[in-house]
């Protein structure tokens, strides 16, 4: 049954070492009623002077066992307990059965009336030794501060206490680890910063936080959650939330995005009024969307999300073989409507995406002479001098926002011109990519690309680092506030007032830590 008394093995290997020197002897206190009559001393005398004998390879220690299972009823059923319930037992009944004290002095401590702690302390350790002395003692006590603080009128009361051992709890980490990538509409590579805040912080200030380290204010950037693969959640899935939100409530594996807005982007909502046909004037197809995707881009700015066709074996629906998905990090773009022009809103797409498509390949003019490969040629088929093309869409970026739904218009494009752009009462761009450009050219790799900040591993290191004794103790020195059936009474304020309570340890002249688990 050498399993079934695990816990009391690892007991006996600590104090077996724990214990000063094995030739000493122990002297039990056979009267004492809180002891067990120098049985539990006697029999662990005992076994330590066999251990440290020499004559046997092992030792079973059957007789303390016996002894220990006499005097407490909770061991005498073979069954699984923690080691420190049977450590706190064991020393208990050592310090009785070797106390030196046999009469103990009845003794009061007195409220510290704001006196020095080292006046207090040494007034509660004299109290405590003149009622309890032993080599346990010596060994393993000490002293634990603990200081309660009236809400009302400040007023503190400061206490000693003698501990053996404390029992310190797990701390239960309620933080995330969060982190956001920035993407600024210079079209740099984008920046991604770590943040390990309380699942309780609201999300306005992840997003003040997030201002901080990338140099922007609020007013000049969105989040979004985007999913693993950079694509914009389905319109089902809420997004960033309200700003007084706590950030539990993102989704847990989202990606979480900050795009920087445009320059003329103003926080102001515009004003929707609705239409007999229900779409309202300009901003409400974007403001339906926005309120599905918890994004709001602004009134002069618009989402972009790029596109692709793709070959679909079920056509009997329509007459064509195709049909767009949507891939990529979306794009937030700048579309003022009567001040943005057509060619701006392609500079504006541009500049934000040629860092993910490779510069054209010469043509090879070597052995082939004047003939050219037409599957090397990416630049076949751009859009003055643009490898996409932009058309307008609807809030599900899949069909046109003009054109009826049984024309199967999968969005009108936009002409590359000085034209300015007028109401056109859409704010959802599509980039369809062509094939060319998207196979040749395009990077898939780098969608995803950044750099990371040196917070990123800062945070990680702290969010995953293993949980010391010391920060053991740091959680359970911890104040906390007393929760209203615990009220204390205050001798100033002459009532039951509601109070902190915080737990500061003492140091101990031998400090011994030791981590029993089950």
């Amino acid at each position: 049954m050498i399993s079934t008394y695990l816990y009391a093995q690892r007991v006996f290997h600590f104090l077996e070492n724990s214990s000063g020197s094995p030739s000493c002897t122990l002297l039990p206190f056979r009267t004492n009623a809180l002891g067990s009559k120098g049985q539990i001393a006697t029999e662990y005398g005992s076994l330590v002077q066999e251990l440290w004998s020499g004559n046997k390879r092992v030792v079973a220690p059957l007789r303390l066992r016996e002894s220990v299972n006499r005097h407490v009823q909770t061991f005498k059923e073979r069954a699984q307990h923690d080691c420190q319930e049977f450590l706190a037992f064991l020393l208990d009944g050592l310090h009785e059965d070797l106390n030196r004290v046999h009469s103990k002095p009845y003794a009061t401590l007195k409220d510290s009336d704001g006196r020095p702690d080292d006046e207090v302390a040494k007034e509660a350790w004299d109290l405590h030794v003149a009622r309890d002395q032993s080599i346990v003692m010596d060994l393993f006590s000490g002293m634990l501060k603990s200081c309660v603080t009236c809400k009302q009128c400040n007023n503190s009361s400061v206490r000693f206490d003698p501990f053996t051992f404390l029992q310190l709890p797990i701390p239960l980490e309620d933080s995330l680890l969060l982190q956001v990538v920035v993407v600024k509409r210079s079209g740099d590579v984008p920046f991604r910063y770590g943040f390990r805040l309380s699942g309780k912080t609201p999300i306005k200030t992840l997003e003040e936080q997030v201002g901080e380290k990338c140099g922007l204010s609020r007013e000049q950037f969105v989040v979004i959650c985007l999913k693993k693969n950079g694509q914009l959640w389905n319109m089902a899935n809420p997004g960033i939330g309200d700003e007084d939100s706590p950030i539990k409530t993102l989704t847990f594996d989202a990606l979480l995005y900050a795009f920087e807005r445009p320059s003329s982007v103003t926080t102001a909502k515009p004003k929707v009024s609705p239409t007999p046909n229900g779409v309202g004037t300009h901003g409400s197809l974007v403001h339906r969307a926005v309120e599905q995707h918890h994004f709001n881009p602004g009134p002069n700015a618009v989402l972009a999300v790029h596109r692709k066709m793709e070959h679909k074996d079920v056509y009997f629906l329509s007459h064509k073989r195709s049909h767009p998905v949507v891939f990529g990090v979306p794009l937030v773009v700048e579309l003022a409507p009567n001040a943005t022009t057509c060619r701006d809103l392609y500079e504006d797409v541009w500049r934000q995406v040629k860092r993910l498509v490779n510069a054209p390949a010469a043509q090879n003019s070597g052995a082939l002479g004047n003939h050219t490969n037409r599957a090397l040629d990416a630049d076949e088929g751009r859009h003055d001098d643009y490898p996409f093309t932009l058309k307008l869409v609807d809030e599900n970026f899949e069909h046109c926002s003009k054109c009826e739904w049984f024309q199967f218009c999968y969005g009108c494009s936009i002409v590359v011109s000085d034209q300015v752009i007028a109401d056109i009462g859409v704010c959802n761009i599509a980039v369809d990519w062509e094939p060319t450009a998207l196979y040749l050219r395009y990077q898939h790799s780098a969608e995803l690309l950044c750099v990371d900040d040196a917070s990123v591993t800062a945070t990680w290191d702290a969010h995953y680092k293993p949980v010391s004794l010391m920060s053991c103790l740091q959680d359970f020195t911890t104040p906390e506030q007393l929760e209203d059936g615990e009220m204390v009474h205050c001798k100033h304020c002459k009532a039951n007032t509601p109070a902190t309570l915080c737990g500061l340890r003492q140091e101990c002249e031998q400090p011994q830590m030791v981590p029993l688990q089950r």
